[in-house]
């Protein structure tokens, strides 16, 4: 396939270099080992193995059926089964999977490009913020990685049948590893080379081999459960929600991203680049080689599949999916340094420095905690929150959300000694936590936490945000203080690291929240089922086809409710997705006293009348005295009004002036928009 260059050095056997990667490597992430195991880690990939070593079925009980092929949960569970069921113990089994890709990484490397590009490969490859974190995390992705990387090594150097069987291990452990060899089968057809049609159809067959594993174990699955994958929730989450072409297309935007951009990685990108400008450096042996071209297309079509499928499926966009192909990128782009710049030595080593850079210092873009440190700040903070609800709420019953319900359900999972019984929610945005007041008297304790890392992005795009929130679950959890007041609990614990935080809130007693809510003549769940009916409308009305225009927050913005101030927050961090979930009204339906209007308006204000249907807006006043605005704005303005503020009426963008809005004790109407 493609010599190596002709200054030989000693040869590095596989048997030697493993163990000096492993040392590098268990060196490196020693602080972390004994880290309890961390979001996914906890939710799917732990409980898989606990399973099977507990109840011998290779398909999960306890947790989430993923229908992810069992290699990576045997793994664990044999560990486990070995050494007992500590997180250090998964960690160090990790380590040796991670070292054994590291090692592939450098025979290949040094067999494409020589001694010195397949060093800063390895190296830069080990420290590259998103291979470190999942070095050491339980994931299947690293094990999938792992076999993956070895079976492109012995492809490259023509060894076909090895080739396949370290593909079907890397299917065996993640069924998403078939990406691969269907790569290599399609360059085997498009190649074109001396020999016929048949011997590369022949080729593509060989290379074709790891799908029959695949298929096996998809027939087991249905044989079992009936489902030839994850249960429904799964799959329409990964699959179903995710066939859109818009959504497709954002997401191949954010994965090239993820391949070539994030973590630092825009700098070997830029640098590979630019060092493109430069001839080839001539030294006493010749012109310095490269990668030869085929090798580089292969790499090239690789990286292609990785972005497209993972484009197309895969609900949560984590760049962990790409991770067999960050070494790929980085030894393209060390060998282009090596072959164009003199002393390549020093933008190498400077990559590496940036690389380490990006594991302690966030970028400034939203990310996932498990793409750099970020992800030891949250696991630190749960294990010290876990720790306080042990010492001071042992008999509680605690509201959170997943994932930290597995961590003080399953004590095997390292942060609590005895499960606690449970209120679940599904986050703490403003919907849930209007949920977990409906549930107040069921739990005594509610424990919160950051379920985004929500970093505010230098550049800030709404349609952005709106994107985001509609295809791909962002959004924006209520504050521990609010949540504390609208729950009516106290924070006895509260804990920050950059963007994480954690909070643990004592309910006050039932008799006072009883009390407190007499004072309100309409129950927040009348107001709920109103809006839902609302919705039912609203969603078969004709007009909502064409230019549908909903309020997504109403409230009267009283200090002493704090009803009003998660409305003030829903309106400060957008919409959110579900129609029939927005909260319109307040409890205080008592109507508040007009404020004192500016002199020069007008002295007419109608406030809203709440017996009416919840479907028609107040009237709000216009400061110039015009015709004011009613049911969600269709009411066509006068003429003078179509310079200013834009809104649809019927087909026709119209436009209508500001409405002034006192600071307090006003109608605050958000509106979105839907084409």
């Amino acid at each position: 396939m493609t010599r190596a260059p002709s200054n030989r050095l000693p040869e590095f056997s596989f048997r030697r270099l493993f163990p000096v990667v492993f040392v590098a490597v268990f060196l490196m992430h020693a602080p972390l080992l004994r880290l309890p195991f961390f979001w996914d880690e906890a939710g799917f990939y732990v409980p898989a193995a606990y399973d099977m070593v507990h109840s011998h079925s290779v398909i999960a009980t306890t947790t989430l059926d993923t229908g992810h092929p069992p290699l990576s949960a045997s793994y664990l569970a044999l560990w486990f089964t070995l050494s007992g069921w500590k997180p250090a113990v998964a960690r160090v089994a990790m380590l040796l999977l991670a070292a054994f890709a590291l090692t592939n990484v450098f025979l290949l490397a040094r067999r494409l490009a020589g001694t010195g590009v397949a060093v800063a490969t390895t190296v830069a490859t080990a420290v590259y913020p998103i291979f470190f974190v999942q070095s050491s995390l339980t994931h299947a992705d690293l094990t999938a990685a792992a076999f993956t990387l070895w079976g492109i090594r012995l492809y490259i150097e023509r060894r076909v049948w090895p080739s396949q069987f370290a593909f079907c291990l890397a299917v065996l452990s993640k069924e998403t590893a078939i990406i691969t060899p269907m790569a290599f089968a399609l360059w085997e057809i498009l190649h074109a080379s001396g020999q016929g049609e048949r011997s590369r159809l022949h080729r593509a067959a060989l290379a074709l081999v790891p799908v029959v594993p695949l298929l096996g174990w998809l027939a087991y699955h249905h044989h079992a459960t009936g489902r030839f994958f994850g249960n429904a929730d799964f799959y329409q989450y990964n699959v179903t929600q995710a066939l859109s072409p818009l959504r497709f297309v954002l997401a191949l935007t954010q994965r090239v991203w993820h391949l070539f951009g994030t973590m630092n990685m825009l700098a070997l990108t830029a640098a590979t680049a630019v060092a493109m400008f430069f001839p080839p450096v001539i030294d006493d042996s010749g012109e310095r080689p490269r990668i030869a071209i085929p090798v580089q297309l292969q790499f090239g079509l690789v990286m292609l599949a990785h972005l497209l499928a993972f484009s197309l499926l895969g609900g949560a966009l984590l760049t962990r999916y790409l991770l067999p192909a960050y070494p790929l990128v980085i030894m393209i782009g060390m060998s282009t340094l090596r072959r164009r710049i003199g002393r390549w030595e020093w933008p190498a080593a400077l990559m590496v420095m940036v690389f380490v850079l990006g594991l302690f210092f966030d970028p400034p873009y939203r990310f996932a905690p498990e793409d750099n440190l970020t992800y030891k700040d949250f696991v630190d903070l749960h294990y010290e929150a876990a720790k306080f609800l042990e010492r001071h709420e042992q008999k509680s019953t605690i509201l959170t959300a997943w994932p930290a319900s597995d961590e003080i359900t399953k004590p095997y999972l390292g942060y609590v000694a005895q499960s606690f019984p449970l209120a679940q929610v599904q986050d703490f945005t403003v919907e849930q936590m209007i949920k977990a007041r409906q549930m107040r008297s069921q739990y005594q304790v509610a424990y919160l936490f950051s379920t985004k890392n929500d970093v505010p992005p230098w550049i800030r795009s709404e349609l952005w945000e709106k994107l985001n929130r509609r295809f791909f679950g962002s959004h924006v959890d209520v504050s521990p203080e609010l949540a504390a007041e609208f729950l009516h609990g106290k924070i006895v614990f509260l804990a920050r690291r950059k963007a994480e935080w954690v909070a643990v809130l004592e309910m006050d007693q039932a008799s006072s929240v009883a009390a407190v809510d007499q004072k309100h003549e309409e129950p927040l769940s009348r107001i709920e089922k109103n809006l839902r009916i609302e919705s039912l409308a609203a969603s078969s009305s004709p007009q909502k086809q064409k230019h549908s225009y909903r309020p997504t927050v109403l409230s009267f913005y009283a200090n002493s409710f704090p009803e009003e101030k998660l409305c003030a927050f829903a309106a400060k961090t957008g919409p959110l997705p579900a129609p029939h979930e927005r909260l319109r009204y307040t409890r205080n339906t008592q109507t508040p006293k007009p404020p004192a209007l500016p002199p020069g308006t007008a002295t007419a204000f109608s406030w809203p009348n709440l017996s009416r249907p919840a479907s028609l807006l107040p009237q709000l006043p216009n400061a110039r005295g015009q015709k004011t605005a009613s049911h969600w704005g269709r009411e066509p303005s006068s003429f003078s009004s179509r310079k200013q503020t834009r809104y649809h009426s019927r087909d026709t963008p119209r436009t209508f002036p500001y409405v002034w809005q006192p600071h307090s004790g006003a109608a605050l109407a958000c509106w979105s928009g839907e084409s």
